[in-house]
């Protein structure tokens, strides 16, 4: 397979457990990309929360919200957000169904129904007074996401995606697919997503693992992504994303 782009995952792919990048592998992508692989970030994370890794490693193009977002440089090429309206009803019908804990992400603040939702610096209230903005997520907190199978998340717009957190659940636009977002840059550039090589570790990986070229699963990935995947590397804190490359590009570094 000749890759001509890269599709990495950030937590727990290319992030460290500290969530962190090491400099080993920040000095090995530049070093792989100096032979003219692209390489494309795919996140959960908003856009503004993969900031501060988007700068550390200056990717081509961004799928964020699970390729809900996709961003080549300045340019948006999508950006697929839950109407205010869809979310306010979705998160009352949520705490009203289940008794849960739900968040709402509104312009990269949380906005919860109970002080207990552990996330980052969130602002405890009701729904009655969401603000208007741009909304690419909630959260709802449970320990079984079974509970949630027969609850109609299409009808708002909306589509649970499962992670191994075992207690925060995310909950995106209906669009949201990493592999999507991938399929997106890949035609910006004019390659084919089988000539990509996908990094992931979680159930939003699987579909971009199953369907580019070849899909690669890290160490410490969920048994659902080592399914998926062609191949196995190194676990996230070992490097295991730029050691793969450079082995299988046969890179001296």
């Amino acid at each position: 397979m000749n890759i001509k782009a890269i599709a990495v995952d950030l937590d727990n792919t290319m992030l460290r457990s500290d969530e962190t990048i090491s400099d080993y592998s920040l000095a090995a992508m530049e070093r792989i990309r100096a032979t003219g692989v692209l390489l494309f970030v795919a996140t959960g994370r908003s856009r503004m929360q993969a900031d501060e890794f988007i700068r550390q490693l200056h990717p081509d193009g961004v799928a964020a919200f699970c390729g809900a977002f996709v961003e080549v440089g300045n340019r948006v090429l999508a950006d697929g957000r839950i109407s205010c309206e869809n979310a306010i009803d979705l998160a009352n019908a949520l705490t009203e169904r289940y008794g849960k804990v739900v968040g709402v992400e509104v312009d990269d603040v949380w906005h919860v129904n109970n002080p207990a939702y552990r996330d980052r610096a969130p602002v405890v209230g009701d729904f009655t007074g969401l603000p208007t903005g741009a909304i690419g997520r909630l959260s709802v907190m449970s320990d079984d996401y079974r509970v949630f199978a027969g609850f109609d998340f299409a009808c708002y717009g909306a589509k649970m995606i499962y992670g191994t957190d075992a207690h925060i659940h995310c909950i995106y636009p209906a669009n949201a697919d990493k592999y999507h977002g991938v399929q997106m840059l890949c035609e910006h550039f004019g390659i084919s997503p089988g000539d990509v090589a996908a990094f992931g570790d979680d159930y939003n990986d699987v579909n971009m693992l199953q369907q580019c070229g070849i899909g690669i699963a890290m160490g410490n990935a969920a048994d659902v992504a080592k399914t998926a995947a062609d191949e196995i590397c190194g676990s996230n804190d070992s490097d295991g994303v730029v050691r793969w490359l450079l082995a299988k590009l046969e890179l001296k570094f």
